[in-house]
């Protein structure tokens, strides 16, 4: 994880602001919520779902729904494909879209229930516009900000001088879009430019300057227009008070060979289990090129066997050839299934969905980032 950077601060230029988790809250102490990136333009046409020239969707056994309210209001995964934003039930994998378009950036802002997105009508579309979906009420999509430029790819709002929740990791983006919700309302740059992979910074004396290509991306968001600020701050302010999922446990399988764990031997074998699931997070191996690796399967301690995360109805007693790293794991609030990368699955039936890119549960559970990580 990376540390806290003050130079943020002051590219940011807020008063308080906090380093890792996703969506954060500053407040003071600065405690951490949880959410992830890229950007293009939707349509204006925000408030009715057009769901007769939506492309199909095969990847699923579920088809598009006309009507939003016959979604399941929980057990359900929401996340984006070539068809749109998407929301599949866990129980028949029917599918609803909430909204058709290319979608660039996706967040599920558990505290207030509401997912945050950018769009544009098509992949290279230069603008893209923000919006919001409220769970708790209709679920159409609804336009926030218009006219941002398509390589914006971070997001946070600012609700006064010390709060400020942002949806986006600063190391995971270099240019995004900070909406001021603190006086009449505005659009301002959010520059995260947190890690290696965003070399932003031009020189940092006596004052951080970017780069002219990243500094003409700041002054392109600036340039957009907030359509309605009162009711963003109402939706972004709004605490739902969910009850926190439980916490994931630590434990380790006795015995496990850590041969295969090249850099950190003392953590293969390491467990972390997926709460409401029964089932736990092991390391099989890890090692280090470039980037550090963690190699993981599932493990069912009560049997003793061990599963593919790409698929849990295929046990062993001994570990699976393949194992797989993972960037961030979405369990379910019932326990029923998981979400990882680009998939969902199903504890009882497997790969429900892929090549998706994951927003989160309706109602979430617990998300982790791995076990040793």
């Amino acid at each position: 994880m990376p540390s806290c950077d003050p130079l943020r601060l002051l590219l940011v230029g807020l008063v308080t602001t906090a380093c890792g988790g996703e969506p954060r809250t500053a407040t003071g102490s600065d405690e951490a919520a949880k959410a992830e990136v890229s950007a293009d333009r939707a349509p204006a046409t925000d408030a009715k779902l057009d769901t007769n020239n939506a492309p199909k969707v095969d990847e699923a056994p579920g088809v598009e729904a006309d009507d939003i309210a016959e979604a399941e209001p929980s057990d359900a995964l929401i996340f984006s494909d070539a068809a749109g934003l998407q929301l599949q039930s866990l129980a028949d994998d029917k599918r609803t879209r909430l909204h058709a378009g290319a979608i660039h950036l996706c967040r599920h802002d558990v505290r207030a229930g509401v997912v945050w997105f950018f769009a544009s009508e098509a992949e290279g579309a230069p603008k893209l516009s923000l919006h919001a979906i409220d769970l708790e009420g209709d679920r159409k999509a609804v336009e926030v900000v218009r006219d941002l430029p398509s390589a914006a790819d971070g997001l946070a709002f600012k609700l006064d001088a010390s709060t400020t929740r942002e949806m986006t990791p600063f190391d995971a983006f270099g240019i995004g879009v900070l909406v001021d919700l603190s006086g009449a309302g505005k659009v301002a740059r959010f520059v995260g430019c947190g890690s290696d992979v965003y070399d932003c910074i031009e020189t940092y004396e006596p004052t951080p300057v970017l780069y002219p290509e990243y500094e003409a991306i700041a002054k392109a968001v600036e340039k957009a227009t907030l359509l309605d600020a009162a009711a963003t701050k109402t939706l972004v302010a709004r605490d739902l008070k969910r009850p926190a999922p439980p916490p994931p446990v630590d434990g380790r399988i006795a015995g496990f060979d850590e041969t295969a764990c090249e850099v950190e031997p003392d953590d293969c074998g390491k467990t972390r289990t997926l709460p409401g699931t029964g089932l736990s997070l092991v390391v099989i191996a890890n090692s280090r090129g470039d980037l550090y690796h963690e190699e993981l399967q599932l493990y069912d301690a009560k049997t003793e066997e061990f599963m593919p995360l790409s698929d849990p109805t295929k046990r062993s007693k001994t570990p699976h050839a393949t194992s797989m790293e993972i960037e961030r794991l979405w369990v379910a609030a019932d326990g029923q299934a998981y979400a990882f990368d680009d998939k969902l699955v199903h504890l009882a039936r497997g790969v429900r969905a892929e090549h998706v890119s994951i927003c989160g549960f309706v109602e979430p559970g617990p998300e982790l980032t791995g076990v040793g990580i």
